[in-house]
């Protein structure tokens, strides 16, 4: 089994809050978990849907260190540099959360570092 590309992970502990429902909420900020830290060259040369499958490996990965889980996430951004691959990467998606369905945005941009194709930030639920 390979190990998986080096993460790096950007968080940020927020203080408990008042939603606008007025529950208390505690939540983790997940961002730049990316494919393209750590590229290896068989990894810049494969498909969207692929990069998207180790990103969300990884992604699942920092979730369960920070004491989450895909089940607790509340939000996700999908960042490609093509929308046509967006059927292949969403089916990957959709497998990866197991039926579980967090609000998402999917942006299309120019380039990603490293010649990534595809990155995924979260917002996650802790406890």
């Amino acid at each position: 089994m390979s190990r998986p590309p080096k993460c790096r992970l950007l968080a940020r502990q927020l203080d408990d809050e008042t939603t606008a429902s007025g529950r208390a909420r505690r939540a983790v900020d997940l961002a730049a978990v990316r494919i393209g830290d750590g590229l290896d060259h068989r990894q810049a040369e494969a498909t969207a849907a692929a990069q998207a499958e180790q990103v969300l490996k990884n992604l699942e990965a920092v979730l369960i260190a920070g004491g989450a889980s895909m089940d607790r996430v509340v939000k996700t951004l999908i960042f490609m540099t093509d929308l046509k691959a967006f059927a292949e990467v969403n089916a990957v998606y959709e497998k990866a959360f197991r039926g579980h369905k967090p609000a998402r945005s999917t942006v299309q941009v120019p380039a990603l570092p490293k010649g990534a194709l595809v990155e995924i930030e979260c917002i996650a639920e802790l406890g």
